[in-house]
């Protein structure tokens, strides 16, 4: 297996099927659907994520922005923000990262893919009530677990993909949230999606969050509309 620039998988690893996590919305009854799992779970995979189309997806990206990637991810320097219009081709970018990324085979550090703003409910949630409800794959019931558990889950992945950031006006709740996932995250193998410019990002968040964005690399991505051609 060759990553997409070519360059050959370092030897001892695996190639891992994305994980798509979500958290259960807050004030209301849980649905299975909306939970966060204990463990990660394979889901359905986005159809750029395919095996056998997964070269030909990465291709048809944003060609300045695959280069920039690839030599942000060469310096290791993370977090990757990856930024732009709907249907620009970040969460392509995102998933061939994802599906590419060595698997260390070891279930206490993870490779995930989250949802931002399904992250930040959960979080507060736990700040208010002292829990967050997630599903026990090993049950399949309802369990609740706490802040340290949601932090801990994000600071020892071994990868995270943070999709689709972008509270329009976050609370200073959901502000503390989003900081302390990215502290979690600090320095570490990280994907940050959104339809926010970095100059938006800035009239959005405090200096804090927009401090620790900064200390990665923002990409812009500027493909045409994927949607448009893949329906």
């Amino acid at each position: 297996m060759t990553l997409p620039n070519g360059t050959a998988r370092p030897s001892g690893t695996t190639t891992v099927r994305p994980v798509f996590e979500s958290v259960v919305l807050l004030g209301t009854t849980p649905k299975k659907t909306s939970l966060a799992f204990e463990q990660p779970a394979s889901r359905a995979l986005p159809p750029w994520t395919d095996p056998h189309l997964t070269n030909s997806r990465w291709n048809r990206t944003d060609p300045e922005a695959r280069a920039q990637v690839l030599a942000a991810i060469g310096r290791s320097a993370w977090p990757l923000v990856l930024y732009g219009a709907t249907g620009s081709g970040k969460s392509c970018l995102a998933a061939c990262l994802f599906r590419w990324f060595p698997s260390p085979n070891d279930p206490r550090h993870p490779v995930l893919w989250v949802q931002a703003a399904a992250e930040v409910r959960a979080l507060t949630t736990a700040w208010r009530e002292g829990q967050a409800p997630v599903l026990s794959q090993t049950t399949d019931m309802v369990v609740e677990r706490s802040e340290h558990w949601l932090l801990s889950r994000m600071r020892d992945a071994a990868f995270v993909v943070l999709d689709d950031l972008g509270l329009r006006t976050p609370t200073e709740s959901q502000q503390d949230a989003v900081l302390e996932i990215i502290n979690a995250r600090s320095g570490k193998p990280t994907v940050i999606t959104t339809n926010l410019s970095m100059q938006r990002l800035a009239q959005t968040y405090d200096d804090r969050i927009v401090s620790r964005l900064a200390a990665g690399v923002a990409i812009s991505v500027q493909g045409q509309d994927r949607r448009a051609f893949e329906n």
